[in-house]
C-alpha cells in the first residue's frame, strides 16, 4: 500500500490511495468531502426598489414593492431584515481506479465514480425588518427555503493500446443522476405546513447516459502525428415538476396559479474526430 496524497481544503478534505495488489494490477481509491457555510448569499437592497413602477389599480399596487421598509445595510455582507439567511452546502465524492497491465501493448481500466450533493438556502425576500404573516401585515411570510439533494453515478472502462507507432483506446462509459428539489417563499423556516404559501415548487430530475468512443493517434515520424476518433452518445432525460403560486391580497387568497410539467426526452448522437499534431521540440506541442 502506498498513501499518495492527502488534502485539505477550505472547508473540507480529500484523499488518495494506492494498491499494488500484483505486478501488473493497481488500486487507486480516492475521495473527497466538502462542507461551505455562508449568511452572505442572501438578496440585498441598498436603495428603496421599484421606485418607477408604473402603480397597479388597488389593491395589487402595494404589492409592487416590498412589503416592509425596514432599513438597508450599511456594509455590502449585512442585511437588514429580521432573519439572517444561511447557505449551506455538503458535498461528499469517491473514486476507484483499477488499472490492469495485460501486456507490453494492451492495458484495461476501470474508473467508477459516486457523488453526493445536498444544499440548503433560506432567505428573507422583502429584506427588510418587518415580520409578515396573516396575524400581523396580512401578507404570508416572506421567508423563502430552498433544499436541493442529487446524486450521481459513473463509470468508465477503458483498453488502452500503445505501439511503436499507434496509440489510442476504446472505452464505454456510463453516468446516472437524479435531482430532487424543493423551493418554496411564504413560510417560516423549518415549518413545511403554513397555512398560506406564496410559491411552491417541487420537482424531480433524471439524467442517464450510455457513450462508446476512440481515440488513436498514428506517429508519421518523430514530429508529426495524426489523430482520429469518434464517439456515439446515448442519452436520456426526464422531469416531473409541480408546484402552484397563490396570490395573497390583504390576508385573503385571491387566485392560485398550477403549474405541472412531466416530460421525457432521449438523445442520440455521432461525434467524429480528425486532425494533426506536431511537436517541433519535446516542450512544445502544436494541433489541430
Amino acid at each position: 500500500m502506498q498513501l499518495i496524497d492527502i488534502l485539505r481544503l477550505s472547508g473540507g478534505i480529500g484523499f488518495s490511495i494506492g494498491f499494488d495488489l500484483t505486478d501488473d494490477l493497481e488500486l487507486l481509491l480516492s475521495g473527497e468531502i466538502f462542507d461551505q457555510s455562508d449568511r452572505a448569499l442572501g438578496l440585498k437592497y441598498k436603495r428603496e426598489t421599484f421606485t418607477d413602477w408604473p402603480t397597479l389599480p388597488p389593491p395589487r399596487g402595494a404589492q409592487s414593492r416590498p412589503l416592509g421598509l425596514g432599513g438597508f445595510p450599511v456594509r455590502t455582507r449585512n442585511f437588514a431584515s429580521e432573519f439572517d439567511p444561511s447557505s449551506d452546502i455538503e458535498t461528499w465524492g469517491t473514486t476507484a481506479t483499477v488499472t490492469w497491465r495485460l501486456n507490453d501493448r494492451f492495458t484495461l481500466v476501470n474508473i467508477g465514480n459516486y457523488r453526493e450533493v445536498d444544499s440548503t438556502f433560506f432567505q428573507d425576500l422583502d429584506m427588510s425588518a418587518v415580520v409578515n404573516g396573516v396575524a400581523t401585515t396580512g401578507q404570508a411570510p416572506s421567508i423563502q427555503t430552498r433544499f436541493i439533494s442529487s446524486h450521481q453515478a459513473s463509470d468508465e472502462l477503458q483498453l488502452n493500446y500503445s505501439g511503436e507507432r499507434l496509440n489510442g483506446l476504446f472505452a464505454l462509459f456510463y453516468f446516472k443522476e437524479g435531482l430532487i428539489g424543493d423551493n418554496r417563499s411564504g413560510q417560516t423556516p423549518g415549518v413545511r405546513s403554513e397555512p398560506i404559501q406564496r410559491v411552491v415548487l417541487v420537482g424531480e430530475g433524471e439524467a442517464e447516459s450510455f457513450a462508446a468512443f476512440t481515440h488513436l493517434t498514428y506517429d508519421l515520424n518523430d514530429t508529426l502525428a495524426l489523430k482520429l476518433g469518434a464517439r456515439h452518445t446515448h442519452e436520456k432525460r426526464s422531469i416531473d415538476n409541480s408546484g402552484n403560486i397563490q396570490l395573497i391580497i390583504n390576508g385573503m387568497h385571491a387566485n392560485t396559479l398550477v403549474q405541472a410539467l412531466q416530460d421525457e426526452e432521449s438523445f442520440d448522437e455521432l461525434t467524429m474526430l480528425g486532425g494533426v499534431e506536431w511537436r517541433p521540440r519535446d516542450n512544445a506541442l502544436v494541433y489541430y
